[in-house]
This record gives structure tokens, sequence and C-alpha cells, in this order.
């Protein structure tokens, strides 16, 4: 990779309801932006240095948060960081039921099983309740009865497809999830399943009335800790009723910290909103 190498995105920034289109351009190893706008056919921001942006942050669909506005990546740009996307941040989709080894099938997943050691991100996580109709679209005909809630998750990282499939084979017994298991087949299918997913609105029959909240923030889940933190969770004793990755948006996050404001020394709301959050 050269000095000036860069990888182009084209993204959107919802600003007071009105949607600005820009193109991005990330420059990995001086880990700087530029923003050009696309519709007034002139630059937006200058080169500036932007130290706690990644290549892997950037991804379709993932939301990261430059000088303090949050931009939702729509597309790559041109064919060379397609190229290098998919090669090194290959999404893929897994979905198993819960129980009590939940951090434990999630840190194999992003762990140290299988031929891809170690890198391997969960970028997004939803507990919830599938319908026989979405089951079957899975392809699980022998499991369409299946009730009860279940992890939907998307795991990133090269050869992320194969490295799921691996995995889910062999921990699915061990870790009692083989009642229902899935881990997608290949790219196309795996991008097909991850809108299932994530995209239509699902149910859960949580019950909280006593329950907490806990709430991952985004540095922990950039650095892959949410299996961690899960299990850690699990293992005090803690059932985990509901989960799912969100992005707050910057009034949301100052409402929920409004609390803490003149208490906790670490008070910042762009922490909170730079990335995906857990909760």
């Amino acid at each position: 990779m050269d000095q000036g190498e860069c990888y182009c995105f084209e993204v959107i920034w919802d600003y007071e309801g009105t949607i600005r289109q820009f193109l991005l351009r990330f420059f990995p190893l001086q880990e700087s932006v530029e923003m050009f706008d696309t519709l007034k056919h002139r630059s937006f921001v200058k080169r500036t240095r932007t130290p706690d942006l990644r290549l892997s942050h950037l991804n379709v669909g993932c939301t990261v948060s430059v000088l303090n506005r949050q931009l939702l990546v729509m597309k790559f740009a041109d064919e060379k960081t397609r190229r290098a996307m998919e090669e090194l941040f290959q999404r893929t989709a897994v979905v198993f039921k819960v129980n009590e080894h939940l951090g434990e099938v999630l840190l194999n997943l992003t762990g140290s099983s299988g031929k891809n050691t170690g890198n391997m991100t969960l970028t997004r996580i939803k507990m919830a309740l599938m319908d026989r109709e979405d089951i079957l679209k899975l392809g699980l005909v022998g499991q369409c009865h299946f009730k009860g809630p279940v992890i939907a998750a998307e795991v990133t990282g090269a050869d992320a497809v194969g490295h799921c499939q691996e995995v889910m084979g062999v921990i699915s017994e061990p870790l009692g999830v083989q009642e229902f298991c899935y881990a997608s087949p290949d790219l196309a299918t795996a991008d097909w399943t991850l809108r299932l997913l994530f995209d239509k609105p699902r149910l859960n029959d949580a019950a909280c009335d006593k329950g907490i909240l806990c709430l991952i923030k985004p540095h922990a889940v950039r650095e892959g800790l949410v299996p961690r933190i899960m299990k850690s969770i699990t293992d005090h004793g803690f059932h985990i009723t509901a989960i799912e990755t969100l992005v707050l948006e910057r009034s949301v996050a100052e409402r929920f910290l409004e609390l803490y404001k003149s208490v906790l020394p670490e008070y910042l709301v762009s922490a909170f909103i730079s990335t995906y959050s857990t909760r």
C-alpha cells in the first residue's frame, strides 16, 4: 500500500431532515479523510486526520462519526474499494437458538476457532423471534416448528463465510444450539440473509419488569469486545432477555447522558455516537 492510496465511499448525512450526499475518501496510512459534496460539486472537508476511524468501520450499511457528523455508508464508490472491502471484511449471517452458552458461541465465532483465527468481528447482533415463513426461507425445513428467541449475528472478516460455517459445524452440538442453527453458505446468500434478519422489524418476547439496561459503548464494539462482555454477564448469573445493535442519534445520546453530565468526568456524547452501540 503506497502512502497516497485511498478507498472511496458514497455516504449520506441526515442534517436536520435534509439528506446530503458526499464522496468520502479514506487514507488509511495517514489516518485521514476528505469529503466532496457530489450535488454541489465542491470540496466539503479538506484532508483531515481522523485517528479513531478504521477501514473496517466503513462497510456498507455502517454509520461512522466524522467531525461530529454521523455518516451512513451507502456503497463503495469504485471497483478497487469494493474488491478490497469484500476480501478483507467479508460479511456473513449466523443464526442460533438462545441458551446459557450465548457468549461462548459468539466467542467461538469471533475468537480462536477455525482457520482464520482472531480476525473476525461481531458487527451487528439482534435477539428476536422468527416466524415459520422466514425459517423456511433460510432452508431450515426440518426446524420450521422451532419456537423461541434466536440470535441473529453479522460476522465480518476475511473468509467470514467459510469460517462461520466451519465453527458452527464444530460447536453446535457441544454448546447445545444444534436444535436451531444456521450459517450462510455463500456471499450472495449472506447478503440476502442479512437484509432479511436486520431490515425487517422483529418482535421479542422479553419481559423487563425486573431487568436492567446494559449499554456497550461504541469503542468496545469496534474493538470486538461484545462476545467477551456478554459471556461475562452470563457467567455472573445474569440472563440476557434482549439484545440489539443500534446507532444513537446525537439528541438521543444527549438525553440518555443528561443525568450523568455533572457526575461522570468522562461524560462525552461523541463517544456514544461514533458507530454501533449494543444494548
